[in-house]
């Protein structure tokens, strides 16, 4: 007993093993088959001993689909993306695509600077022949039905010009025009009383300042009031690029009438005989601006 209390008992726990598959197997052997119900019979074959100290390798398993990993299989065998080389060739094309567009917005900033310095070279000349000559206006400035104003000459007029800076230089952005028209007498505006507040706010939207303010009797009859006005007439032009839509704005006050007025033209359309036609307007020739420039809503001009 203490031979057999003194073994290894992993030793012992395989001889057990062993002992009882070798019982397992001689019993299988002297077990007499019975007929199948076939009829076919054993073939007497007897079943291998298996070896206790034998290596069993298990074939490896063919991988189970599971609902749910066939997006990680595509995903393992998409093939593989150079990233840096997309991201690289889509920066070339923005930035092809941004020089384009700054070239063409480059383009129509020349344009429209080389139409305003003409303007401006254009009304330099004018204005330095108008301040020697101070030639006499045939036209009439007409207020309402009962005050217009006559025997108007040119005064004095000045042009200048404000420039931007775009592109890494300075560019024409507009051209300021005014030229007073004096009168020999001071110009005097009568209206009826209940009318006073209506005709002063005309002689505002049209920059004739009130210098003098009192009551009268009027020629038919009625209380009435009697307005003493400066002797000269304001005409403002403004001519502004719109780099955003590549046109030329063309803001009036007093030019041809009394009021505000507004034009658009489309850019690289200036021509000598546009030019004359705005001098004509300026100089009192005539009273309708050239008909290449397309009316627009007024803006109030500073």
């Amino acid at each position: 007993m203490a031979q057999e209390t003194s073994r290894d008992p992993i030793k012992a726990l395989l001889d057990d093993l062993e002992q009882s598959i070798a019982d397992f197997d001689q019993r299988l052997g002297g077990v007499e088959e019975s007929p199948a119900v076939t009829g076919l019979r054993s073939s007497g074959q007897r079943y291998p001993d298996i070896e206790p100290e034998a290596r069993r390798q298990l074939s490896p398993a063919a991988p189970v689909a599971v609902a749910g990993n066939a997006d990680a299989t595509a995903v393992s065998e998409a093939p593989a993306v150079d990233l840096l080389a997309e991201l690289a060739q889509a920066a070339a094309c923005r930035s092809v695509d941004d020089a384009e567009t700054q070239r063409r917005q480059l383009e129509l900033t020349e344009r429209l600077h080389q139409d305003l310095k003409t303007v401006f070279d254009y009304l330099n000349q004018l204005i330095r022949h108008a301040n020697t000559l101070k030639p006499v206006l045939p036209r009439s400035y007409r207020l309402d039905a009962r005050n217009s104003f006559d025997g108007l000459a040119w005064h004095d007029g000045f042009v200048d010009y404000r420039s931007t800076s775009r592109f890494d230089r300075s560019y024409y952005e507009q051209i300021l025009f005014q030229v007073s028209y004096r009168a020999p007498a001071p110009l005097v505006a009568v209206c009826a009383a209940d009318q006073a507040a209506i005709v002063r706010k005309e002689l505002e939207l049209v920059n004739l300042r009130i210098q003098r303010e009192e009551p009268v009797m009027l020629p038919e009859g009625g209380p009435g009031v009697r307005y003493v006005l400066p002797d000269a007439i304001p005409l403002h032009l403004a001519v502004q690029a719109d780099f955003a839509n590549d046109a030329l704005t063309f803001r009036c006050r007093n030019a041809g009438n009394f009021g505000p007025t507004a034009y658009r033209l489309p850019g690289g359309s200036i021509t000598r005989p546009l030019l004359d036609g705005i001098g004509l307007v300026l100089l009192g020739r005539s009273d309708t601006m050239p008909k290449e420039l397309q009316r627009i809503p007024c803006q109030r001009i500073n």
